[in-house]
C-alpha cells in the first residue's frame, strides 16, 4: 500500500469517528432562515401583482366622474318655489355697513346686443366703473382638488347663483367652493407664469362648462393684489340670457372690469352667469372676445385667454385681426384620443406668437416642440412624436 493510500485511509477513519459539538442555537438560526426564505418566495410576487392591479385600476378609472354634493348653508333654489335663505346672524352695525357698501356698487359693464357688423363693433363704447372702496374678501391658497362636479349639478349651481333672493356673501361662498371642484388649471398656470407676462388683460370663457375654472381667477387676483401687470378682465359668453346663440356673429353681451376691485369682479361675474344659463352651443366665440379686449385695453401688450379645451372656436375667420400676443390657458380635456388640444387654440397661439399652458406644462413655443415631450392634459399624459401629440398609457409623469 502506497504512502498516499495510507494517508487517505487514516483520514477516512478520523472522519468516521468525528462528532461535532451540539448547539441548539444553530437550529434556531436555520429555522429563521427557512421562514424568511418562504416569506420572500410569496411576498415579492404578491407585491408585484398588487402594484399591477392598482395601476390598472387607476388607468381605467381616470375618466370616471364622481358626483359631489357640495354642502353649504343655503339649499338649492327651485324656480317655481320661493327660495329660502339661511343667513348667519350679524350685529346691526355690521348689517348696516354691508348694505351701505353694496348700494355703492355699480352694475357690471355690459356690452349691449348689437348687429353682426364690424362698424357697430368699432363704434361701441362700454360704460366704466366708478371708484369703490370695499375691503377685499379673505381668500385662501388653493392647494387641493376634488372630483369634477357633474354637469347637471353645475346647472343647478348656476340657477342658484342667479336667484335674486340669495345674498352676495352666500353667492361668493358658493363660488369659492365650486372653484375647487375641478383641477386648479387657471390658478396654477397664472401663478406659474405671471412674472413672465407683463402688462396683460385676462379674457375668460364664462360659459357654464368653464364656470369652476374661471372662479379660480378671483382667488389668484385677490392673492396678487399688488401685481400691476393685470390691467383688467373680460368675461365672454356666446349666448344671451334666453339661450339664443351668436352663431358666429357678434356676441349679445360681454362683461368687462378695468379696476382691480374684488366686488366689481364679483358683480361682473354674476352678471355673466345670468347670461349663460341656457347656453347649449359647443363652439365658442373666442376671437370676438380677443378683439373686444384688444380694442378696450389698448394699453395692454399681451392677452391671457382662459379657454375650454373641449370646445372648438366658431369665429376663426377673424383671427387675422388679433394683433396682440395671446397666451392660452386650456382647461380640461378634449375627450378625443390622440388630441391634446383643440387645433383652433394651437392656431391662435402660433398666429399671435403666443403660448399654450395646462395644469402642469407650459408650451412657450408651439411651433418648436421637442421630440418625445410629455405633457399632462386633465388626467391624461400625451407624448409628442413626429409633429403630433399621442395619448399614452402613463399614469404618472416619467
Amino acid at each position: 500500500m502506497s504512502e498516499e493510500e495510507k494517508f487517505h485511509r487514516i483520514i477516512r477513519e478520523k472522519l468516521d469517528s468525528f462528532q461535532p459539538g451540539y448547539s441548539p442555537e444553530d437550529w434556531k438560526k436555520m429555522q429563521r432562515k427557512i421562514k424568511i426564505s418562504s416569506f420572500l418566495r410569496f411576498a415579492i410576487p404578491g407585491a408585484v401583482l398588487m402594484m399591477a392591479g392598482l395601476g390598472f385600476y387607476l388607468y381605467n378609472n381616470h375618466e370616471v366622474e364622481i358626483i359631489q354634493q357640495i354642502s353649504l348653508e343655503s339649499p338649492f333654489v327651485k324656480p317655481e318655489n320661493k327660495p329660502e335663505t339661511v343667513v348667519q346672524p350679524m350685529s346691526k352695525d355690521t348689517e348696516a355697513a354691508e348694505e351701505t357698501d353694496l348700494k355703492k356698487v355699480n352694475p357690471p359693464v355690459i356690452a349691449k346686443e348689437i348687429e353682426a357688423s364690424e362698424k357697430n363693433a368699432e363704434n361701441f363704447k362700454p360704460e366704466t366703473f366708478s371708484n369703490l372702496h370695499i375691503n377685499k374678501l379673505a381668500s385662501r391658497k388653493l392647494t387641493t382638488t376634488t372630483p369634477k362636479i357633474h354637469p347637471d349639478l353645475l346647472d343647478k349651481e348656476i340657477r342658484y347663483l342667479n336667484a335674486s333672493a340669495i345674498s352676495m356673501s352666500d353667492k361668493i361662498l358658493r363660488v369659492r367652493q365650486l372653484g375647487k371642484t375641478y383641477e386648479l388649471t387657471s390658478y396654477q398656470a397664472l401663478d406659474r407664469n405671471i412674472e413672465k407676462w407683463k402688462n396683460v388683460v385676462i379674457v375668460c370663457d364664462m360659459t357654464s362648462s368653464m364656470f369652476p375654472y374661471t372662479t379660480q381667477v378671483f382667488d389668484w387676483i385677490t392673492e396678487n393684489a399688488d401685481n400691476t401687470s393685470v390691467k383688467g378682465v373680460v368675461f365672454f359668453t356666446d349666448c344671451d340670457s334666453l339661450g339664443n346663440q351668436t352663431k358666429g356673429k357678434l356676441p349679445g353681451k360681454m362683461f368687462m372690469v378695468k379696476e382691480k376691485n374684488e366686488m366689481q369682479l364679483w358683480d361682473a361675474m354674476f352678471a355673466a352667469i345670468s347670461n349663460t344659463e341656457n347656453n347649449n352651443d359647443k363652439p365658442e366665440n373666442n376671437i370676438e372676445a380677443l378683439l373686444y379686449a384688444q380694442k378696450h385695453f389698448p394699453e395692454a401688450d399681451e392677452i391671457i385667454m382662459i379657454a375650454d379645451n373641449s370646445s372648438p372656436v366658431k369665429d376663426m375667420k377673424h383671427l387675422s385681426k388679433v394683433k396682440k400676443k395671446t397666451h392660452i390657458i386650456l382647461c380640461g380635456e378634449t375627450y378625443e384620443k390622440d388630441l391634446a388640444f383643440q387645433s383652433d387654440y394651437v392656431q391662435i397661439a402660433k398666429k399671435t406668437n403666443g403660448s399654450i399652458h395646462t395644469l402642469e406644462d407650459d408650451l412657450n413655443n408651439p411651433d418648436n416642440i421637442k421630440e418625445m415631450t410629455v405633457i399632462r392634459v386633465g388626467k391624461i399624459y400625451f407624448q409628442f412624436q413626429k409633429g403630433k401629440f399621442y395619448t399614452t398609457k402613463l399614469i404618472f409623469r416619467p
